[in-house]
C-alpha cells in the first residue's frame, strides 16, 4: 500500500483543496502546468461535477485537472482499489460514510482540520459534518445534499387513468395509489411501482442517515414502510426484492419505461435529463 495521502471528500469540496495545492508555490512553479487528480463517479453523467471542474480550470489556468470516472454501480470497489493501489490521486469523492472510514483505517486520506482553519471555511451550519470524522478527526467535507423523491411516468399514469400526484404522499397513500396504478396496467412486466434494494434502508429511516440500527427508535421507525412495501410486493405491484437483485436493477431501469412511479434520489434528476437530451428513452 502506498504512502501517498489524498483528500478524501464525503461528496467532495474540490475548491478547497486544489487552492490548496497551489498556493504558497513559488513563482517560477505556478507557471508550470499542474496536473491534479479527481477520482468519481458517471462523471459523463452528472453535469455539476463538469461545471465545477471546468470553472476551476478556468480560475487557475496553470492547473489542469486528470478525472477518473467509474460507473456509479461499483465505485466503492473501483475507487477504493484504485487508491490502495499507489496511484496518484489528489481528490476523491466518496459515496458512504462507511467507504471513507475504510480508507481512513489504510492511512491514506489527509486529515483537513488544519486546511479548513487555513481557508476559513465556515462549515457550522453543515449537521453531516460529525459523520465525516474519525476518531475525532475530520477527513471529508460535504459536497451537496439530496433527498428522496417521487418520480413518476406521465404515459403509464395516462394510461392507467389514474390523476397525477399533486402532493406529497404518505406510504398509506402511495400503496393505495399504487393498487390504482396496477389495475390499469395490462402489459407483464409492468409495475406500479419501482424501489431499489439499496434504498430501502435509506428511505425508510427517515432523517436518518445513514441508518442507526442501533437506534432505541429504528425498528418504530422501520417497520411500518417496510410492512407496506413488502405488501406492496407481495401484491405485484413492485418487483420482489429476489428479483431486483437477479437482474440488477438500477435506478435508470425506470428509463425502460415499465414502473409507474420510481422513490429515488433527488441526483438522478441529472441522470434523466442526460438520458433524455440522448433520447434513451421517449416517455
Amino acid at each position: 500500500m502506498g504512502t501517498r495521502r489524498v483528500t478524501a471528500l464525503c461528496m467532495a469540496v474540490i475548491c478547497m483543496f486544489l487552492t490548496a495545492c497551489t498556493a504558497g508555490a513559488p513563482a517560477q512553479e505556478q507557471q508550470e502546468k499542474q496536473t491534479l487528480t479527481l477520482v468519481l463517479w458517471d462523471y459523463d453523467k452528472i453535469s455539476y461535477d463538469r461545471r465545477l471542474v471546468e470553472a476551476f480550470e478556468q480560475v487557475h489556468p496553470d492547473v489542469e485537472i486528470q478525472v477518473i470516472s467509474y460507473p456509479d454501480n461499483y465505485y466503492d470497489q473501483k475507487m477504493e482499489a484504485f487508491l490502495l493501489g499507489d496511484k496518484n490521486v489528489d481528490v476523491f469523492l466518496t459515496r458512504t460514510t462507511a467507504s471513507l472510514k475504510r480508507m481512513c483505517e489504510h492511512g491514506v486520506v489527509q486529515e483537513l482540520d488544519e486546511m479548513v482553519e487555513q481557508y476559513g471555511l465556515d462549515l457550522a451550519e453543515s449537521p453531516q459534518l460529525e459523520e465525516m470524522r474519525y476518531d475525532g478527526t475530520l477527513y471529508g467535507v460535504p459536497y451537496r445534499q439530496d433527498r428522496y423523491v417521487l418520480f413518476y411516468n406521465c404515459d403509464l399514469f395516462d394510461k392507467a387513468g389514474v390523476p397525477y400526484p399533486q402532493e406529497r404522499l404518505t406510504w398509506p397513500q402511495l400503496y393505495e395509489l399504487a393498487q390504482k396504478l396496477q389495475s390499469g396496467l395490462r402489459k407483464d412486466g409492468q409495475y406500479a411501482l419501482m424501489v431499489l434494494p439499496m434504498d430501502i434502508q435509506w428511505i425508510a429511516s427517515g432523517a436518518v442517515w445513514p441508518m442507526r440500527y442501533d437506534a432505541d427508535d429504528a425498528v418504530d421507525r422501520l417497520l411500518p414502510i417496510m410492512q407496506v412495501l413488502s405488501q406492496m410486493q407481495r401484491e405485484g405491484l413492485a418487483p420482489s426484492y429476489a428479483d431486483c437483485i437477479a437482474k440488477d436493477v438500477a435506478q435508470q431501469s425506470f428509463e425502460l419505461g415499465n414502473y409507474a412511479m420510481y422513490v429515488g434520489g433527488s441526483w438522478y434528476i441529472n441522470y434523466l435529463t442526460t438520458d433524455q437530451k440522448n433520447d434513451k428513452f421517449g416517455f
